[in-house]
This record gives structure tokens, sequence and C-alpha cells, in this order.
């Protein structure tokens, strides 16, 4: 059975200090930048953050973040590139009668309740792996 690992997804827009503290906990944290390789990489250090816990010492200062609202705590079975990659996907909605938006995937407050209002293949498509 694949090993379930946990990730934080961080919205750095919300979470200014998130880099600064991801770089004081982990000399070499495993990160992804999710703006980046995107039409919206110029945004890269104020938009979605996926953070891999190398240690259970950063695991437990990352998991307050949760709490303080500033980020997603998110499990998975699947490699870590994967979850960056389906996560890069969410970034811009396509609208009927509206331009392309940015979807704030990454803010904890946007998904908060959201989940009510999505049929399943919606609630599959944005979990995702």
């Amino acid at each position: 059975m694949p090993m379930r690992m946990t990730r934080f997804l961080v919205d750095l827009a919300w979470h200014r200090d998130g880099l600064r503290q991801l770089f004081e906990t982990e000399p070499s944290p495993r990160y992804h930048l999710l703006y980046l390789q995107t039409h919206q990489h110029e945004q890269a250090t104020a938009g979605p953050l996926l953070v891999e816990p190398a240690s259970p010492v950063a695991l437990q200062r990352y998991r307050p973040w949760v709490e303080e609202g500033l980020a997603i705590e998110l499990v998975s079975t699947q490699p870590f590139e994967v979850v960056a990659e389906h996560l890069k996907t969410l970034t811009v909605i396509e609208r009927e009668q509206a331009p392309p938006s940015l979807f704030r995937y990454a803010d904890p407050r946007v998904l908060a309740g959201l989940e009510a209002s999505l049929n399943a293949p919606e609630r599959a498509r944005l979990l995702g792996p």
C-alpha cells in the first residue's frame, strides 16, 4: 500500500513570511512555487506554495499554519510532483460568460464551504490525486 504523505498548501499572498519560515525550518526544503512555469509566473512569490515536510520537526512547525488559517493540509499517496502538477492545472478558471479568472485555491478562506457547492465530479477535479 502506498505511503500517505502530508503536504501543506500555503497562499503566500496571505502568509507573506511563509517562504522565510520554510527556510528557517529546513535547510533544504522540498517545495514548489506553483505559479512558476505558468502565465502567472511574475506573481510566484505571492501565489500558492506546496511544501512537503522533510522531518517530524518540520511537520510540527507547519501544522499550526493550518490552525491559523494560513495553509491547507493535504494528504496523498501520490508523488510530490504529481500533486504539484495537478494543483498548477487549477490556477485559471474558464468561465462561460466572462474572461478567465485566477482561482485562489491555496487560500483557506476560499475553500471554506466550497465543498458543499460542488457536485461529485467537481470535488474530484478539485481534490485531485
